[in-house]
């Protein structure tokens, strides 16, 4: 499901197509990877298998530009089918294995945070986890080149031999018909929602293009506004240094709690 205006889901089974084919066929191989080791049995302890494949997996997707300040990755768990791993409310660049926590599909809450502050987007997860047993892997990001399909009536369908795994047509989840009244903020935000390009992107397709209302606005309180100069400002330290940054700073206080 593409949901609208900034926030791609790639699931295992259905996925909005990334900024090239080539972006695309990672993430397939990323999510088929992790399904094939623990159907193989090749590893002795599965569990920590699983944990370095996502940390590869942010690695990768880091890498090709796939993520961005907001973008994360859970993996269904190999010991426990109703847990799922996810990491801490952090920038994806500086995901490590001692990030990653334990969640309950049922209701999307960590087993043991641990003072750890937990990513708000986890429900999508969650949800689909619990939606799809067949499900071994999300990918959730932000693509530029995905976004503009989200604002206008023109439908993303599969037309490369990469996107083969995509249904005919891909729905779109309206989050202002799931938003209670009285509710601001949207439920997933990203530091590009409003730049100009998405806005362009968007015009090229079809002037009818659907905006940002004034509840789906955010207050300073409402954004997690270190992430982007974290993610941005990591690229440029060694190891050393960027086992320093504060990994406590990140999350919205009002996420933390059971929605």
């Amino acid at each position: 499901m593409l949901e609208r205006p900034s926030k791609g889901m790639f699931t295992q089974k259905q996925s909005p197509m990334p900024r090239a084919p080539t972006a695309l066929a990672i993430c397939v191989m990323v999510v088929g990877s992790i399904q094939l080791a623990a159907a193989q049995g090749t590893t002795s302890d599965p569990e920590a298998e699983r944990k370095a494949d996502l940390v590869t997996a942010y690695r990768i997707l880091v890498n090709e530009n796939i993520l961005d300040s907001f973008g994360h990755v859970s993996v269904r768990s190999a010991r426990d089918p109703n847990l799922f791993l996810m990491p801490r409310a952090m920038p994806p660049s500086l995901v490590s294995q001692d990030d990653i926590l334990e969640l309950r599909v049922s209701d999307s809450q960590p087993m043991e945070p641990k003072g750890r502050r937990v990513n708000g987007e986890r429900y999508i997860h969650g949800e689909i986890y619990k939606a799809r047993p067949d499900v071994m892997s999300v990918i959730h990001s932000h693509s530029q080149a995905v976004i503009p399909l989200s604002l206008t009536p023109i439908k993303l369908r599969p037309v490369v031999a990469q996107a083969g795994f995509l249904p005919p047509e891909t729905p779109t989840f309206e989050i202002r018909d799931a938003r209670k009244e009285g509710d601001r903020g949207m439920q997933v935000t990203d530091s590009t929602r409003g730049a100009a390009r998405m806005q362009t992107q968007a015009l090229l397709l079809s002037r009818d293009i659907v905006t940002m209302n004034e509840p789906e606005l955010f207050k300073p309180e409402e954004f997690d506004i270190n992430r982007p100069w974290e993610h941005l400002k990591q690229k440029t330290l060694d190891d050393a240094a960027r086992a320093k940054v504060d990994r406590a700073q990140f999350g919205l206080d009002q996420t933390q709690t059971k929605q």
